[in-house]
This record gives structure tokens, C-alpha cells and sequence, in this order.
């Protein structure tokens, strides 16, 4: 076996290959191109027989080409790849700004955000009982107005047109929008839910429930954890808390609601 030369695999079907050969692991690996395979691992293992003779045992294993529009090879594919991974950058980085310095700070133009955010809806809605919304008044208050969505989605896209614009690549700018939107669509359906509870189904997932713990201490301390759907942002701008130092008195414990509360018994109540 040890003589083993990369003309011995001409009978392939006349595929093209490549033979790789590590003589000291006794492995052989030969990468074949062709219209039904990408690759063919063949693995030559020494096995003891009897007495002081051996035999190597061949394991062959294949792997299927994909479809050309599955291939990373694929300009289409990998532009989808790379506007979803930038999207979500994006989202995630947009949504942190936005609510940080928009919508907890005065902003000439923009006291609207402000007044129906800060001084309204973290006014009736805070980190203790008051967090799940019962009143039908206060309700109103959990969700942005309708035209609100629209104008986001909108705004998120300005730069990525002007990258598109000219790179040319379309692609990328559909995948972007469609992320975006979907992005923001979330932010608006997860924090409903987190604020009115009704035993849906994406309220039993552990991923839920760590988002809403995460949500919570923000109404608890509105200068952290800014994210909703996603605390990336809150991670690398150094405001996002997973525990508080003092105890505080937070929403019922059960169901999507975690234990928020110091792992330390000697914490003092805040």
C-alpha cells in the first residue's frame, strides 16, 4: 500500500483530483473535482493480525457535491451570508443608540421619543409588580405608533444605499432590508409579550426568558441593558448587567421571569 500513487485513482471516471499524502499517519486524503463529488477521503489504517503479519483496512468516505446556489462559492450566497452577519451588527448597534441617546434623552426634534419613552412608559412601567401591564390605558403605552416602524426600517437603510449605490450589489441591500425588518419587527413583538404575558409559546423558551431578565433590570436602572433583542451592543459598550449588586424588588419569579437577584445573601436592598 505504501506505493500508492495518485495515477492508481485514473479510473475515477476520469475526474480531476489532488493526492495528499502523510506517510507518518498512514492517511491519504485525494480531493476530487467532478459533477457528482467534492471530495473523497480515503483513511488507510494498520490493523494487527495474527502472528507478525498486518493488513491496512481502507475507510472511504464521500462527500456529496451541493447544489451550485448552496455553494459559498456562489457570489449570491455569500452576499446573503455577509448582509445577514452586517444586519444584525447593525440592528443590534442601531437599537442601542437609538434607545439610549433618543429615546432617554432630549433631542431637539425629537422630544417625542423622549416624552412617550422615558417620561411615560418607564414612568407607569417599572422593574417591580408594576412590569406586566394589566391596564388596558397603560397598555397602549408598550408598543411604538404604527407609522413609527415604517420610519426606523427607513432610516436603518440610508447608509447601506449609499454602500449598495456603489458596490452595486443589490443583494446585499435586499438582504438588509428584509433583516432589518424582520430585526424590528421582533424588538416590537418580544417586548409586548415580555410586558403582557400570555403563556405563548415563545414565552416558554430559555431564550425568551433570558431576554426578558434582561429587560427587566433595564426598567429597573434605565442606563443599562439598552438592547431587547439582542445584548451584543450591550456587551461591548459595557452596559449590560446580568445581576444587580443590590437586591430590589422585581416581578413575580416563575414562568418567563428569572431570579434577578443577588447571588450574594448579604446584598442590601436597594
Amino acid at each position: 500500500m505504501g506505493g500508492i500513487h495518485s495515477n492508481s485513482w485514473a479510473g475515477l471516471g476520469g475526474a480531476s483530483f489532488q493526492g495528499h499524502f502523510l506517510y507518518e499517519r498512514l492517511a491519504l486524503r485525494v480531493d476530487i473535482c467532478s459533477k457528482k463529488f467534492t471530495a473523497l477521503h480515503v483513511t488507510m489504517k494498520k490493523v494487527s493480525v495474527s502472528g507478525h503479519t498486518s493488513k491496512y483496512a481502507l475507510i472511504v468516505s464521500v462527500r456529496r457535491k451541493l447544489p451550485t446556489h448552496c455553494s459559498m462559492d456562489n457570489p449570491t450566497t455569500a452576499l446573503i451570508g455577509l448582509g445577514i452577519l452586517c444586519s444584525l451588527f447593525y440592528c443590534t448597534a442601531f437599537e442601542w443608540f437609538m434607545h439610549r441617546y433618543i429615546m432617554h434623552r432630549r433631542v431637539t426634534g425629537l422630544q417625542f421619543a423622549f416624552v412617550r419613552h422615558t417620561r411615560t412608559h418607564h414612568r407607569l412601567i417599572e422593574g417591580d409588580h408594576t412590569y406586566h401591564v394589566s391596564d388596558p390605558e397603560i397598555e397602549k403605552h408598550i408598543r411604538m405608533p404604527l407609522w413609527a416602524g415604517p420610519l426606523v426600517i427607513g432610516i436603518t437603510q440610508i447608509p447601506v444605499c449609499l454602500v449598495t449605490y456603489f458596490s452595486q450589489q443589490w443583494v446585499f441591500q435586499g438582504t438588509s432590508v428584509i433583516f432589518c425588518a424582520l430585526y424590528f419587527t421582533a424588538y416590537e413583538y418580544l417586548h409586548y409579550c415580555m410586558h403582557l404575558p400570555k403563556a405563548r409559546r415563545v414565552e416558554k423558551g430559555r431564550v425568551f426568558r433570558l431576554l426578558n431578565g434582561h429587560h427587566i433590570l433595564h426598567h429597573w436602572c434605565m442606563g443599562k441593558n439598552f438592547n431587547v433583542v439582542c445584548p451584543l451592543m450591550d456587551l461591548l459598550m459595557g452596559t449590560l448587567v446580568v445581576r444587580p449588586t443590590r437586591r430590589f424588588t422585581q416581578p413575580p419569579v416563575g414562568g418567563p421571569v428569572p431570579d434577578l437577584q443577588p447571588r450574594n445573601p448579604q446584598s442590601k436592598p436597594a
